[in-house]
């Protein structure tokens, strides 16, 4: 009777120091579904549709403008985020003893280090899927360079810039982004978009309708439809998606 109580006290001490994590970003939820890990799970945003055993986990809002009033009642230990484009208040999220994880996307290799810090964080071993990544990512080789641009928006016309993560992972195959910017994400006009000529669109919302639109603003492009859901989160699938892609350039 004596070690069954011992037990059943270690089991439910266990327990309570399993952390409960609300993901404010469609990667980081499917990044915790991936390494098995997906029962420390109390909140997400309406963005994080993948895998399909999301729907069961409450939603807090989306990731730019997230109720805190929501993420409260689910009483987190930790809040997960991307750096770039959040509420600064979630920065204040101490003061109710919760610990808020920002991580970053600014380079592919960047997800490498994101599982670091949820290694050190909640002292979880995810040697295996590193490792997993990192050989399917370093297996992309440069083949044939082609120069374009990487649509992401039509009304406004949104690109994958040259400094974003989708574009440096592709260049490891030979894309050359046409789209220069500041930024990341570049917000472009329709006359900008004609006097950048390009040769190649790569259009990864799949909109064929506004597709003819962009065939009338540049009708010597080559437009190709890739569905880009894999590429706009810097996650488990990325590399996959990132090979799928190259194939269908022919890079």
């Amino acid at each position: 009777m004596k070690y069954l109580f011992l037990s059943l006290f270690f089991c439910l001490n266990l327990a309570a120091k399993e952390p409960r994590i609300v993901s404010l970003d469609p990667a980081i939820t499917e990044s915790i579904f991936s390494i098995g890990k997906q029962t420390t799970l109390v909140g997400r945003t309406k963005h994080c549709d993948y895998p399909s055993e999301v729907k069961n986990i409450s939603v807090v809002g989306d990731y730019n403008n997230p109720m805190i009033e929501r993420i409260l009642l689910l009483k987190p230990t930790h809040v997960l985020a991307y750096s770039s484009g959040r509420p600064k208040l979630l920065e204040n999220l101490k003061k109710y003893d919760i610990d808020f994880i920002s991580l970053k996307t600014d380079t592919p290799m960047d997800y490498m280090e994101n599982l670091k810090i949820l290694e050190k964080t909640f002292a979880w071993d995810l040697s295996k899927h590193k490792r997993q990544w990192l050989e399917q990512y370093t297996s992309l080789k440069k083949k044939k360079a082609r120069k374009g641009l990487l649509l992401l928006g039509h009304s406004p016309i949104v690109l994958a810039g040259e400094k974003s993560f989708i574009s440096k992972a592709l260049n490891r195959c030979g894309f050359v982004n046409l789209g220069k910017a500041s930024s990341s994400w570049p917000q472009i006009t329709r006359e900008k978009l004609i006097t950048l000529s390009p040769r190649l669109i790569v259009d990864l919302k799949m909109n064929n309708s506004k597709n003819e639109i962009l065939r009338k603003l540049v009708p010597e492009a080559q437009i190709l439809s890739f569905n880009g859901d894999g590429l706009f989160r810097l996650g488990p699938r990325f590399p996959k998606s990132v090979k799928k892609l190259c194939d269908a350039l022919e890079l």
